[in-house]
This record gives C-alpha cells, structure tokens and sequence, in this order.
C-alpha cells in the first residue's frame, strides 16, 4: 500500500480526479451549448463535391467519414469559439455581425484559434505533469524497457 502511494500514477490521476469534481462543482452547465449537429444529406452531396473537385476523384467510404468527421469539428470549434466570445472585439474582422454562420470569412480564423489554443493546452499539460512526476519521484523513469535500450535515461 506505502509503495502505491509513491507511485506518481497514483498522485496524477487523484490529481485529475480533484480538478474534474471541482470543476463539476463550480462549473457552471448553462454556459455549454445544448444543440446537436447535423449534417444533412445536402450538405454530405456538398462535401463529396469538394472532395471530387480537391482530387479528381470520388472519395472512398473512409474518406468520405473522415471529411464528415473534419465537418463536424470544424462546427464544434465554431460553436466554441462564439461561446467563448471570440467573435466580439476582433479588429481584423469587425465580427461575425454579418453574413450567415457558414459564410463567414471571420470562421477560420475562429477556428485557427482555437486548434492552436488546444495545442498549446495540450503541451503545457504535458509539462506540468512532467514537472510533477519529477517534482514527486525525483526522476523521470522510463515508461518501457524501449527507452532504456535506446539510451533515453532522464535519472
């Protein structure tokens, strides 16, 4: 039992199990949108025409759910952006005021900003847990016998 409480595992995941119950407490839900996408059999036609056009081709049945896929991302960063209210005070654009949702040209911008958001989001969680497991254990072990044998020791 002494042994697993050592265990920077152990220490990540209660850590990550105390910021979600925070969260959940003092998250508020009204903010999160309640609408559902949905990509009509229009705008699938749609997306299959772009394909064909981009490479002269029609797309497989794996490209085709990717593009939906990549379609459906794109709505949710959108949808993202605008409750983040990134589309207000943006001096490039003067705002997502005019025009419909799909034919904004502030769009990919919005969402440009939000992919590099969620990467360097993605990189600063990495470091902090990298700080903590060195801050906990001391050292950073290798996560398999792989990066022993390629000489990768951190301790």
């Amino acid at each position: 039992m002494r042994r697993w409480l050592r265990e920077p595992l152990v220490h990540f995941l209660l850590l990550g199990a105390g910021l979600f119950l925070l969260f959940s407490i003092v998250g508020d839900s009204d903010d999160m949108p309640t609408g559902s996408i949905v990509v009509s059999a229009g705008k699938v036609a749609q997306l299959k025409e772009v394909f064909t056009r981009t490479w002269q081709r029609p797309p497989t049945e794996e490209e085709l759910d990717g593009v939906i896929e990549d379609h459906i991302r794109e709505e949710v960063y959108y949808r993202e952006a605008l409750a983040m209210g990134l589309d207000r005070d943006d001096h490039d654009s003067g705002g997502l005021s005019s025009g419909s949702p799909g034919s904004s040209p502030v769009r990919p911008a919005i969402t440009a900003r939000i992919r590099r958001a969620i990467r360097v989001l993605a990189v600063l969680g990495f470091a902090l847990w990298l700080l903590l497991v060195v801050a906990i254990d001391g050292r950073v072990r290798p996560a398999t016998p792989g990066f022993a044998r390629r000489g990768w020791r951190f301790a």
